[in-house]
This record gives structure tokens, C-alpha cells and sequence, in this order.
């Protein structure tokens, strides 16, 4: 009886073992058959200061996905020489990026719904929390005869041309405009609504900055200065200019000036009978001029007073009297200029004022010398804005500098593997082929051990 324990037992072993052969021999086969795909790995990690929020540095969203753009992967293969050779759409089909998330995630992710979410029943989703660690694997499935070696060098172009697209698409940047081009064909009024337009976004923009970097200094300034310099120039030197032009606009009309003209003659002559009275009065003074009195000069509703206890109140007397006689003689002259105006528009051709209103051109109602002087103004405004935007530049690029560099965007874990006996992969498909192979030899055995049982059973009867 113990040998035939002994028997059943040494058969069985033999039958598992061949079962367990047969099962490594399909192994390899199947393995030699179909490796399996080479991959090549890396680590891409986000360190800067809203990366847990998936905020990039210029305050917009970012995702991994872009790291699968056309961008990306048309760069990765130029750099490579491979653009030829694969498409875009073969390598982002093998492209894959997962995300690290930590074992504590439910906890982290609830850490950030706030007491109104929680109150209204918030649900916590992936989606609330951000990775800063991924991880890239580019497998070889676009070309399974691929040299490991470079898999690895487009993986490592690929992960590069990210880099260099984050840096590009998420930094703090300006948009800046040719002025000078952009003015070109139109008037001195649009081109100062042009300016001011482009100089007041470029203000908010540094406000926005100030808003997010309030700490922020280079060379003593913060974004705040630039936003004040800016809004100087818009609110200042602009708007008299604008002002001016409009003014300008406005009294090329003729009815305008004439009204404007008889108006100001009209300031001009009352004025002038004003001087006039008054001058009368002092030479009366002076002609019947006394020590030690008291004058008083009167030119309509106001009293000039002249106290006269000095030996000075004749030399006063004598400068009032200059100063009142130039005074006249300035508004004399002005109010023949305007008659000569009046006269001149009321006896001029209609046809002159609108062909100077139609005229297209920026100069339109200026002279030569009044346009040179708006067009230097210009000039000069947009070489200010442009230079206070130069320190704008300068600012963001350092800032850039600080948050956009390879330790707030690091990259990490370069590396490659194929399958090989006794790897990961061929150990997964042993698994799943030796495993049935011995079952079945187990159940054999089992059937084997069953049948001699009973044969033993049926003879000791």
C-alpha cells in the first residue's frame, strides 16, 4: 500500500512537471512571437506656485495634454530627423501621461471644498485635485523594429519640446504692437485713439500683474509703477492731445467759428471799453497828482487802491498806467485780427470749407507747421509708452525666470526598457500560460489518482 502511494505520487509530480515544460516552452514561443512593446520613460514635475491648482504662471489653466500636441510632437520628430519617417498621429497614439496621485487623495481633495461647497452637498471629484508629478511612457507600437536607443532619444526630444512649449504658451508675456506701422492711413484723432487703446490694456495688463505679484521688485520697481506710468500718459499727454484735435475738428466748421468770432469780439470790445475808462481815469490822476491821499481806480465793478502815503505812489501810478495801455493795445490788436477773420469767412468761398472738412488726410484743417507739431507729439508720446513697456518686458521676463526654469518644471527619470525572459512582461505571460497547463495536468493527475483507487478497490474485493 505504501508503494503504491509512493507511485502515485512520483506520477503525478512527473505529469505536473511535464504540463508545467510544456507551458514554459509556449511561453517562450508566444514571447518570441510577440515581445511586446519597448517603451521609453520619463518624469515631468511641477513646482511652482499655483501648479497644485493647475494654474500656470500667467494665471491661466494648463494641462498634460498639450505635451500631445501637433506643436509638440511635429518639434520632437524635426529635432530628431524623424519627420519623414512617423507622423504626428502615429507617436501620439503610443503617448501616454498619468498623472501621480498620492494614497491620501480623497482626504487632500476634500481639503480644498470649501464650507459653501460642503453646505450645498459638493461631491469630490478627480477632477478637484491636480497632479504635479506625470509620468510619460512612449511605447514602440508605431515601429516595433525601432532601436531602444532612440525611442529614447525621441522621448527625451519630446519631453524637451514640452518644456520649451510650456515656456512659451504659459509664461507672462506682452503682445506688442508696431505703432509707428499701425498709425499709418489715418487721421491724428484715430491715431490717438489707437494709442491710447494700446498703452491703457498694457496698464491693466501690469495691474493684473501687480494683482498676482503685488511682492514682486526689479531695480526697485514693482508692476504698480508701470501701471501709473502708463496711466500718466493716457490720462495726461493723450487726452490734451485728443483734446486739442477735437477742438480743432470742431472749429473748422464755419458756422462754429463765426459765432466763435463774434463771440470773442464781442469779450474783446467790452474788454476794451473796460481799459479804456480806466486809462482815462489814471491820466486824470497822474495829471492832478497829490502826496499823501489815498486813490482809488475804478474800471467798472472792481476798485483798484492805491494808498499814496509814500513818495512811490506816482512811480505806481506811472506802471498801472503802462501795464493798462499795453493791456489795450494787445486787445486792440486781437479784436482787428478777429474782424479781419469775420470778415474774411463771411466773404469766403463755401466750396474752400468743405473741401478742407472732406480732406482724408491726417493733416486735414492744419497747416504744415501745426501738423508737424502733432505728428512730433505723437512721436513722442509712443516713444514714452514704448519705453515704460520696454521696463514692462524686462519685468516679466524675470519673472518668467523665477517661476518658468528647470526646477519649478523639472524633468526627471529618463529610461527605457524592452522585454526579456524572465522580465515583468514574460512573467505576466507565464503566468497566464503556465497556469492553465497545470491545472489541466493537476486534473489528470486527480482522474489518474481516482481510476487506480478504484482498480485497487475492485481487487481487494
Amino acid at each position: 500500500m505504501t508503494r503504491n502511494k509512493t507511485h502515485w505520487l512520483r506520477n503525478s509530480v512527473i505529469i505536473l512537471l511535464l504540463f508545467a515544460i510544456a507551458g514554459f516552452a509556449m511561453t517562450c514561443v508566444k514571447f518570441k512571437r510577440n515581445p511586446g512593446p519597448t517603451v521609453a520613460t520619463a518624469g515631468i514635475e511641477f513646482t511652482f506656485e499655483d501648479a497644485p491648482d493647475g494654474i500656470a504662471p500667467n494665471g491661466t489653466p494648463f494641462n498634460i495634454s498639450d505635451i500631445v500636441s501637433d506643436e509638440v510632437l511635429s518639434s520632437a520628430l524635426q529635432s530628431c530627423g524623424l519627420e519623414g519617417t512617423y507622423s504626428v498621429d502615429q507617436l501620439r497614439q503610443c503617448l501616454v501621461a498619468r498623472g501621480v496621485y498620492p494614497a491620501n487623495m480623497v482626504s487632500r481633495v476634500k481639503s480644498y471644498i470649501s464650507l459653501l461647497d460642503a453646505s450645498t452637498s459638493h461631491i469630490a471629484r478627480i477632477n478637484d485635485f491636480h497632479a504635479t508629478t506625470y509620468n510619460i511612457e512612449l511605447y514602440n507600437s508605431f515601429d516595433s523594429a525601432i532601436p531602444k536607443e532612440q525611442l529614447l532619444s525621441l522621448m527625451k526630444a519630446i519631453v524637451s519640446a514640452y518644456k520649451d512649449y510650456f515656456a512659451r504658451v504659459y509664461a507672462n508675456g506682452l503682445r506688442r504692437d508696431d505703432l509707428t506701422a499701425a498709425l499709418s492711413g489715418y487721421d491724428y484723432l484715430q491715431q490717438a485713439d489707437v494709442v491710447e487703446a494700446y498703452f491703457a490694456s498694457m496698464a491693466d495688463y501690469a495691474r493684473e500683474m501687480y494683482a498676482r505679484r503685488p511682492a514682486f521688485r526689479y531695480e526697485g520697481a514693482a508692476f504698480s509703477d508701470i501701471s501709473v506710468r502708463l496711466d500718466s500718459l493716457v490720462d495726461g499727454e493723450i487726452s490734451r492731445l485728443r483734446a486739442n484735435l477735437t477742438l480743432d475738428a470742431l472749429s473748422r466748421d464755419p458756422e462754429r467759428l463765426k459765432a466763435h468770432y463774434a463771440f470773442e469780439i464781442d469779450e474783446m470790445e467790452n474788454r476794451q471799453k473796460s481799459l479804456q475808462v480806466m486809462l482815462e481815469q489814471l491820466d486824470k490822476l497822474i495829471e492832478r497828482y497829490e502826496k499823501n491821499s489815498t486813490v482809488y481806480v475804478s474800471s467798472g465793478a472792481n476798485m483798484t487802491r492805491i494808498d499814496s502815503n509814500t513818495n512811490e505812489t506816482y512811480d505806481t501810478l506811472i506802471r498801472l498806467h503802462t501795464s493798462v495801455a499795453e493791456k489795450l493795445t494787445a486787445i486792440t490788436a486781437r479784436c482787428a485780427i478777429y474782424r479781419q477773420r469775420m470778415e474774411d469767412l463771411q466773404a469766403g468761398d463755401q466750396a474752400f470749407f468743405d473741401e478742407m472738412l472732406a480732406e482724408p488726410a491726417p493733416k486735414a484743417g492744419l497747416t504744415e507747421a501745426q501738423a508737424s507739431v502733432v505728428a512730433q507729439s505723437i512721436s513722442a508720446i509712443v516713444d514714452k509708452g514704448n519705453a515704460c513697456i520696454d521696463d514692462f518686458e524686462a519685468m516679466l521676463k524675470r519673472v518668467n525666470e523665477e517661476e518658468i526654469n528647470d526646477a519649478t518644471v523639472a524633468i526627471t527619470g529618463f529610461g527605457a526598457r524592452s522585454p526579456k525572459l524572465f522580465s515583468s512582461d514574460f512573467n505576466d505571460l507565464a503566468i497566464r500560460t503556465v497556469a492553465p497547463f497545470c491545472a489541466i495536468g493537476f486534473m489528470l493527475c486527480m482522474v489518474l489518482i481516482i481510476i487506480s483507487r478504484v482498480r485497487e478497490a475492485k481487487r481487494s474485493h
